[in-house]
């Protein structure tokens, strides 16, 4: 499997933040990963990480790492790779993620998904790496990891009003 070193940004760049929608999500991976079939690590330790895995798994080889162990079994249940590891530990992360080019990172805690997105960029080498924060509030401890940067409100606030049209009366 080749690998593509990404060369240091130039002083004074930062990373661009673009509002991500679930369906951006997938296409933004596979538009960074297209070009072979590349394994995609995606660490996440809730049901959340599964559905994403899930809709992964039908273009990558996906490698579901998590904590929990009813993720675990459920994903194995449909046939995912999964692992039942602490995603922040960094002989963990190179044992299943080294050979990785992209992943999605997200713990119930933004302090977890912090460690694993620093190991994954800094300790694994992977280049893209798309990353859920849970507080907005935490949005600034991510910005110099150069990550697509993602906030559970700012996806979840159109789906809610999806699901609101038509069933508030006014």
């Amino acid at each position: 499997m080749s690998r593509v070193e990404s060369s240091p940004r130039p002083a004074g760049v930062s990373t661009v933040e673009v509002p991500m929608t679930p369906e951006r999500i997938g296409t933004s991976l596979k538009d960074a990963i297209r070009s072979e079939d590349r394994p995609v690590a995606v660490v996440i330790g809730d049901e959340a990480a599964k559905a994403v895995a899930d809709h992964l798994s039908a273009d990558y080889d996906v490698t579901l790492l998590t904590d929990d162990r009813g993720v675990v079994k459920s994903a194995e249940s449909t046939g995912l790779d999964a692992h039942h590891v602490d995603p922040t530990r960094g002989s963990v992360l190179k044992d299943h993620a080294a050979d990785a080019d992209a992943a999605v990172v997200s713990a119930s805690r933004d302090r977890e998904t912090l460690l694993a997105t620093q190991l994954l960029r800094h300790g694994c080498g992977v280049d893209c790496v798309a990353v859920l924060v849970n507080d907005p509030d935490n949005r600034h401890l991510f910005r110099d990891l150069d990550v697509d940067l993602l906030d559970a409100q700012t996806l979840l606030a159109p789906e809610v009003e999806r699901a609101f049209a038509g069933s508030i009366r006014e």
